[in-house]
């Protein structure tokens, strides 16, 4: 028998705010600034998270983290970045079917905070967690506020950290392709499911 989903946790940018686009002209900047090839869009999202440190070591490029950080927010829009289609679609369908909703993500909480705010999403949540790069710990804390088993929890991420993350942390995993992603990058770290679409995760969720 199959345990039922009673609660969903999202990752932030990637997954519910399609922040890439923005996101991309600030990584073009500090690549040109250290004297670097941009990678492609397509490499971007698939392999790349600021500061790309580990690429700029690969090519023997050492910049300070400060130094990074203040060109790439330099070249990055601060237009409000898109949510992902069917984003609020699929909250509204959950929140209706009485499963729990959170977030939990990397990002600064003050700037998710005002993302979830701006994006008019807080009234689906029950539960909201920045700042998190350890996101097993973060998981399991959302598990325990939302008062719900971790095995009856799904995680949702677009990068591999986040599925490994989840695992970690006992609860079920969704690797979110989106447009712009590669399905195969997940196949080492096996997520229970992967999805290209919210209207995807809304019918999986709803169906299992």
């Amino acid at each position: 028998m199959q345990t039922r989903i009673r609660a969903v946790l999202y990752d932030f940018d990637g997954v519910i705010q399609d922040s890439m686009a923005e996101e991309y002209k600030g990584c073009v900047a500090v690549f040109k600034a250290a004297g670097l090839e941009p990678p492609s869009l397509s490499c971007f999202c698939q392999k790349l998270t600021m500061p790309f440190s580990e690429w700029f070591k690969s090519y023997g490029v050492n910049m300070p983290w400060d130094e990074l950080q203040l060109i790439y927010h330099a070249h990055v829009n601060k237009r409000l970045p898109p949510l992902f289609p069917g984003v609020v679609e699929t909250m509204i369908r959950l929140k209706e079917a009485r499963i729990k909703q959170g977030v939990v993500s990397a990002s600064g909480w003050i700037t998710l905070r005002d993302n979830l705010a701006r994006h008019d999403l807080i009234k689906y949540l029950d539960v909201a967690l920045g700042e998190s790069e350890n996101k097993t710990r973060a998981i399991i804390q959302a598990c325990k506020d939302m008062d719900v088993p971790v095995e009856q929890t799904l995680y949702v991420g677009d990068l591999t950290s986040d599925i490994r993350d989840g695992k970690l942390a006992g609860v079920l995993t969704a690797a979110f392709i989106g447009p712009n992603g590669d399905s195969k990058v997940f196949n080492e770290v096996r997520p229970d499911f992967k999805v290209l679409s919210h209207n995807a995760l809304a019918c999986m969720i709803l169906g299992f």
